[in-house]
């Protein structure tokens, strides 16, 4: 913990003061690309070969949750954002030049920042506007955004509200997904994950991933499947 600097603004935002870099934001995106989006689209790819009533349910948006603890001024997780928006496209050959191939299905992210800072809410805010005024393209179609923007002690939230059960075997399941995770992501200091274990255990059994950058979370070795960058990666593999 002493090789970043931080600070205890009040007693309760603890989080590092160096920003995340973008080369761990890249490879977690994709190995939830590779774990989750490519069977998706692989499974869509298959079942576009089937009857006219397979085809209604394939083409329904698909949905995912992606929550940023500590989410500061939104920078990590719309990098985040970018990089899985541009993996969902790349899966199906879609591009600027060509966007929409026939049998394209569609993605939309749900993006919810939380943070106990308010003016870094407001930065994350203008923030989150320019990146979805820059996001406008031909592939926009293809992945849509849905912002929000929390002020928020994670140990007082309702999880019923802010994280809902994923349902589909669990997406830490260790079956071939067929819909996209329910995603928490974490740039915290050990002090604060070890604080936060009992309500991220939870979460977990709610069926989600939860990730934190360069940090393991202690306490909690039994729950880790894999590390992409410096992410750590758990799962509840018993849904």
């Amino acid at each position: 913990m002493a090789d970043l600097p931080f600070q205890w603004d009040d007693g309760n935002c603890i989080s590092p003061f160096v920003a995340s870099s973008e080369a761990d934001t890249e490879a977690f995106a994709a190995w939830l690309t590779e774990r989750y989006l490519s069977p998706i689209v692989q499974h869509i790819t298959a079942s576009s070969r089937g009857c006219a009533d397979q085809l209604c349910a394939v083409f329904q948006p698909r949905e995912m949750r992606l929550t940023d603890l500590g989410c500061g001024d939104a920078t990590a997780a719309l990098s985040l954002v970018q990089h899985l928006r541009k993996g969902w496209c790349n899966l199906q050959g879609a591009t600027d030049d060509a966007p929409s191939p026939d049998s394209a299905a569609s993605l939309r992210i749900i993006l919810t920042g939380i943070d106990l800072d308010d003016t870094l809410l407001d930065t994350a805010a203008a923030n989150t506007s320019a990146f979805a005024a820059a996001a406008v393209s031909p592939l926009s179609s293809l992945v849509s955004i849905e912002t929000h923007l929390l002020s928020q002690d994670i140990r007082t939230l309702d999880l019923n509200v802010c994280f809902p059960r994923c349902v589909q075997g669990g997406a830490a399941s260790f079956c071939a997904p067929t819909r996209p995770p329910h995603v928490l992501y974490m740039y915290l200091l050990p002090d604060a994950l070890a604080l936060l274990r009992e309500k991220l255990v939870a979460i977990m059994e709610r069926g989600w991933v939860v990730a934190s950058n360069r940090w393991p979370i202690p306490g909690l070795e039994a729950f880790l499947r894999d590390r992409a960058g410096h992410v750590h990666i758990y799962l509840n593999a018993a849904l």
